[in-house]
């Protein structure tokens, strides 16, 4: 027995050993996700480079990389790993005598394809709007924003950026973290939601006002006398399209209501004012798409009340409808709002499918007298469909109008507080 145990304590022991020695070695299995990578160190007298080792295809890119690497400019190579819905997010930083001198990184697909930012979000125009709009709210100063190198890196709960900038001449390394709740509009990834995200923003109350967009065109009538007209909503812009798919609405003397986001306010101020100037309207969609039903009460009014008073900046005008994120707005919260909320009764899902093919035939189907009917002018396909789906309404005797006057129009007076899902009876 005796000599059972002391064989049993020097196995342990020597298992202890190796494990430490691998450890050393830097050969220990880091798993992340579903993928399996062990680190790797090249040592010379002039730099140690560490790397991951996955034993796949995107080993051949990574080691291309590291012989690329100069150790007159570079003596250590340090490396971050994320794995996103099935995406390798590796970020590279390299030092110099303790100093940061560059970042890269490098995303891969599920099929350990090398990819970029581009197939994470929908836009990148409206990624580098957001960032712009984090920077100034965090009073980040970047000079030359728009010459500046951006490279991205997936982590857990947001999207890390850093920007490369030369600032009095010299090289200037700003990295941040977006969170993936700011950009579900354009994100293409699952995530992990961070339920406890939010901005902080100043409470202001203001008061509001209710403003009606007219059209010219005589409102056609079923056989049961009720009238053909229906209301298109665009969420989440103003956006690079919200101008040309004013154009197709004014073709045909047709109106809508723009629900808009306070970041994508912020910098198309001159497309919010147009959006006006063209007899549209514009209801508020928060500040930062918020989902109001995960917030307190406080908070809920930060999201609504501060997107006002920058509205009011823009305009000089008060929103008068309110469209809350996701449609929701829980009953406790909905005397919080002092103007309508308004939902929808057809909803295009351009957001999903992103698809005119399926956009257009959804809504001709299932759109009916009295209906809203849920868009977004972020998309290309949205305002491929519209160029399609405006037309043919018209051709079918309907007269497409704002929220505001499609209730006026059917007889029915808006409330504060109340929430609508249509203009029928």
């Amino acid at each position: 027995m005796k000599r059972s145990r002391r064989n049993i304590t020097s196995l342990t022991i020597g298992l202890l050993i190796i494990i430490l020695i691998i450890s050393l070695f830097g050969l220990v299995n880091t798993s992340q996700g579903n993928e399996i990578f062990r680190n790797k160190v090249i040592k010379t007298k002039e730099a140690t480079i560490n790397y991951p080792y996955f034993a796949s295809s995107i080993d051949d890119v990574i080691e291309k990389y590291v012989k690329n690497i100069n150790p007159s400019l570079v003596d250590k190579t340090d490396y971050e790993v994320n794995i996103v819905d099935k995406n390798t997010s590796i970020l590279f930083t390299k030092s110099k005598n303790g100093e940061i001198v560059s970042y890269d990184s490098f995303i891969f697909d599920k099929d350990n394809k090398i990819t970029d930012i581009k197939s994470i979000v929908s836009d990148e125009e409206i990624l580098k709007e957001k960032i712009l709009i984090y920077l100034e709210s965090n009073n980040i100063k970047i000079s030359n924003f728009n010459e500046s190198d951006i490279i991205y890196h997936l982590s857990k709960n947001s999207l890390i950026v850093v920007i490369t900038s030369i600032e009095n001449e010299v090289k200037q390394f700003t990295k941040i973290d977006i969170d993936y709740n700011e950009l579900n509009d354009i994100l293409h990834l699952k995530y992990e939601i961070n339920d406890k995200y939010s901005r902080k923003l100043t409470t202001t109350t203001t008061t509001t006002t209710t403003t009606t967009t007219t059209t010219t065109k005589p409102i056609a009538k079923t056989e049961d006398g009720t009238l053909k007209v229906i209301a298109f909503t665009f969420d989440d812009g103003p956006s690079k399209y919200t101008t040309q798919i004013m154009d197709v609405l004014d073709q045909y003397g047709a109106k809508a209501t723009f629900f808009e986001v306070g970041y994508m306010m912020k910098n198309r101020r001159d497309i919010v004012k147009e959006v006006l100037e063209r007899g549209f309207e514009i209801g508020n969609h928060t500040t930062d798409h918020s989902n109001l039903n995960k917030l307190s009460d406080a908070k809920v009014k930060e999201k609504v009340y501060d997107n006002n008073v920058l509205f009011k900046e823009i305009t000089g005008k008060d929103f008068p409808l309110l469209r809350p994120p996701y449609g929701n707005c829980k009953t406790s919260i909905r005397s919080l709002i002092d103007v309508p909320i308004i939902k929808w009764s057809v909803d295009s899902r351009d957001w999903e499918s992103r698809n005119k093919d399926k956009i257009v035939p959804l809504v001709k189907n299932e759109t009916k007298p009295g209906d809203i009917v849920l868009f977004h002018d972020l998309y290309e396909s949205t305002y491929e469909s519209i160029k399609i789906l405006v037309p043919y309404f018209y051709e079918q005797g309907y007269t497409i109008v704002s929220v505001s006057e499609l209730y006026e129009l059917n007889n029915i007076k808006l409330e504060p507080s109340k929430v609508y899902f249509d203009a029928r009876p």
